[in-house]
């Protein structure tokens, strides 16, 4: 009898874990569907926008994915995406990791972009994200209509 208590508080427990995790998980997902709505709405040309999270040792970050129909994409660009994400994004995050590209499919020039942005936007090592911390990404975009 004793040991069908411990089975029954055991398989409790592994319930309660599962429906907790769950719920940790999918609860907070609005920025999924948001913060590609908000990049579509933009006047940018937004072919495909995608919205995830990771986590880099402790640092939680937001990845974003953006492709343009440009054949180039400029800092003025990734101000306004900046901008949209920082409007629609409910995720707590450290660090946002966006990576954008143009209507071939190539990888923005984030060394330059950062570079034209300024400080604390950086390009990642390989040079093909730009890293900015989420408190600094609603003071480095803009609206389109440039406030």
């Amino acid at each position: 009898m004793r040991s069908l208590s411990k089975a029954l508080v055991a398989t409790a427990a592994a319930i309660t874990l599962v429906l907790g995790l769950t719920a940790c998980t999918s609860g907070g997902a609005h920025y999924q569907e948001a913060i590609p709505k908000a990049l579509r709405a933009t006047q940018l040309g937004v072919t495909d926008a995608w919205a995830d999270e990771g986590l880099d040792g402790f640092t939680k970050y937001l990845s974003v994915g953006v492709q343009l129909d440009e054949d180039e994409v400029t800092a003025d660009d990734v101000r306004v995406i900046l901008g949209a994400i920082a409007e629609s994004n409910d995720l707590k995050a450290d660090e946002l990791h966006l990576t954008v590209k143009n209507v071939d499919g190539d990888y923005a020039d984030m060394p330059a972009i950062a570079a034209a942005l300024g400080s604390p936007a950086r390009p990642s090592a390989d040079g093909y994200d730009l890293i900015v911390p989420m408190d600094e990404v609603a003071s480095l975009g803009r609206t389109e209509q440039g406030t």
